[in-house]
């Protein structure tokens, strides 16, 4: 916080840290908290469709490799014939 104050003095050109830097401060501290209160909130209730996402696209991934093996056994097996 200490440090804050004294970057907002130097920013209004003033050797000096006021007490209006100080409350400043402090109110950029509690929206700065509020906000990314909020914003993990948000990414909480979008977790779940990320994960549905990957999950499904891990099983799509999966099913083609299975398809792509299954058509390489098949054609290993009729060139055998």
């Amino acid at each position: 916080m200490v440090r804050l104050s004294e970057a907002i003095s130097r920013a209004h050109c003033d050797l000096e840290i006021k007490p209006v830097y100080v409350k400043e401060v402090c109110r950029l501290l509690r929206n700065a908290n509020i906000n990314l209160t909020k914003k993990d909130v948000e990414f909480e209730s979008m977790q779940q469709d990320i994960n549905v996402e990957l999950q499904q696209q891990r099983n799509r991934e999966m099913a083609q490799a299975e398809a792509q093996g299954e058509a390489g056994a098949a054609g290993e097996a009729q060139g055998q014939d």
